[in-house]
């Protein structure tokens, strides 16, 4: 008789056994859980390094993890600025560049004033006492067209022309 109550006891508590054990499997995905487990204790096989197991203390374990993620970050931190100081160096050149270019325009444009000035002041007392004899209020027209004579000749002449070339710049 306590051989049967014993058989009955085991087959009842191997059932609920079994039952819990399936709830568990049901409401965890424990089987998924359990499948990825395996997946990842083979994976484990084939490295030669020994797994990361906590030391105990919280502060070494966090170091542990976090310093090579930093490191990480270091390094990517230290390309992007090595990047973007070489666009810099770049830049600056250009902006050199652009500085020269722009001594050498003004330079040429202080020579081309000058050229305009000193041939504007050799025509200038020419074409001053022309205007002066024909504003001139006892100027008859003999003078008239002696005056208008010169200053025909002033402003047809070559250098008048290299003159105004030299006033306008071009593109």
């Amino acid at each position: 008789m306590t051989q049967r109550i014993y058989d009955k006891f085991i087959t009842q508590l191997q059932t609920s056994i079994r039952d819990e054990i399936s709830e568990i499997k049901e409401e965890g995905n424990l089987e998924a859980v359990l499948n990825a487990l395996d997946v990842i204790v083979e994976e484990g096989k084939d490295r030669r390094e020994p797994a990361w197991r906590p030391s105990g203390i919280p502060e070494k374990d966090l170091r542990s993890t976090l310093v090579p993620y930093f490191l990480q970050q270091r390094d990517a931190l230290q390309r992007r600025v090595q990047k973007q100081e070489a666009e810099n160096r770049q830049l600056a050149d250009a902006v050199l560049a652009g500085r020269r270019q722009v001594e050498e325009l003004q330079l040429q444009v202080q020579a081309r004033q000058q050229a305009w000035q000193a041939l504007h002041s050799r025509h200038a007392g020419g074409v001053t006492k022309a205007l002066g004899l024909l504003l001139s209020p006892g100027a008859g027209s003999t003078a008239q067209s002696h005056v208008s004579g010169t200053l025909r000749a002033a402003l047809l002449s070559p250098q008048a022309r290299s003159c105004a070339a030299i006033a306008v710049p071009s593109p």
